[in-house]
């Protein structure tokens, strides 16, 4: 029995370009080159669809709303006469916006200390006031924290009406095949184009959105710790900002996982899956899902939570690499 000579590597890399020694995975070259992009979740489920929505309609009213209607709805700190919002202070019947407040609050000022006729009730309130402003320094605020808030705003509105329902009411976007793209027409070229810059934007989005909601409710939050001294209270517009990055955090999540979690959210009743009207929902959920198991794609597998297919694959393609180079060399 002759015993075979030992793997040369130099050798092994001259019979197959594709083996490389210094690659954990000698087939991980020709593996990522020729693979397609990957639009595994491009279609939203429609619970995240909704929670989406949500966050929009949160931020829509702590930014537009008035603070001092509807139970003061929209204001971040009140107290019994004052709501400051994140774009301008109201009392319990005016408003003044955030490019009049430094000069609505110096016009006060004056005009409180020359009115001497002015009643006790009038001076108490107007001095309450005065603390409150003082205090937060609320122009500062409005040109900080509440234009940041507008940023959220519109990035929310572009990421949900522009990329997120076009991607809800679309199929997902074939991969682009070389021979077939001069026969291919214009409309359709841009229509996939479109579909791949909606499906990694809006996830881009998504991710900064909730850091910019998570700033612009930390700076309010400590806006309320100030203004507790002078009797200022939590709004509820606070509690929804709060709520707002909670949620798109959340979604972003959702956006990204490719595990257990997702597919609950695909084929569970958080898809809307369960509703007799959703029965296309489901076709397609279970499509997808069907078309992952039958590819055998091993970026999560589904029992354990784990990568078990992709070591799985290299080893393999190790094992057959080195027997194509013992071959090669006999």
């Amino acid at each position: 029995m002759s015993k075979k000579p030992p793997l040369d590597l130099d050798q092994a890399e001259r019979a197959n370009p594709s083996f490389s020694s210094s690659s954990p995975n000698p087939n991980f070259n020709t593996r990522s080159a020729n693979r397609p992009p990957d639009y595994f979740n491009y279609n939203p489920p429609a619970g995240l669809v909704s929670i989406e929505f949500a966050i929009w309609l949160l931020v829509l009213l702590v930014c537009f709303m008035s603070p001092n209607g509807s139970g003061g709805l929209g204001a971040i700190v009140k107290t019994d006469d004052t709501f400051v919002g994140l774009l301008r202070q109201c009392s319990l019947t005016s408003c003044q916006g955030w490019m009049s407040t430094a000069a609505s609050t110096s016009s006060s000022s004056a005009s409180s200390s020359d009115s001497a006729t002015s009643s006790a009730t009038r001076r108490s309130a107007s001095l309450t006031t005065r603390d409150l402003t003082s205090s937060l320094d609320l122009p500062n605020f409005f040109l900080t924290t509440g234009l940041a808030s507008l940023v959220s705003f519109w990035m929310i509105t572009i990421t949900y009406f522009i990329f997120v329902l076009p991607r809800f009411f679309t199929t997902p976007p074939s991969p682009s095949n070389p021979t077939e793209t001069d026969n291919e027409g214009r409309i359709v070229r841009l229509k996939r184009s479109y579909k791949v810059f909606a499906y990694r934007t809006s996830r881009i989005y998504l991710f900064i959105l909730g850091f910019i909601l998570l700033g612009v409710a930390g700076d309010a939050s400590w806006k309320v710790e100030q203004a507790g001294g002078e009797g200022g209270g939590v709004g509820i517009g606070l509690i929804l900002l709060h709520a707002s990055w909670i949620l798109t955090f959340l979604s972003t999540y959702l956006e990204l996982s490719r595990g257990k979690i997702r597919r609950w959210a695909d084929l569970g009743w958080f898809g809307f899956t369960c509703l007799p009207c959703a029965a296309k929902l489901k076709v397609r959920a279970n499509k997808k899902w069907d078309s992952k198991s039958d590819d055998g794609d091993g970026d999560v597998d589904q029992s354990t939570g784990s990568r078990s297919g992709s070591r799985s694959g290299s080893k393999s393609g190790r094992k057959k690499t080195r027997d194509r180079s013992k071959r090669n060399m006999v």
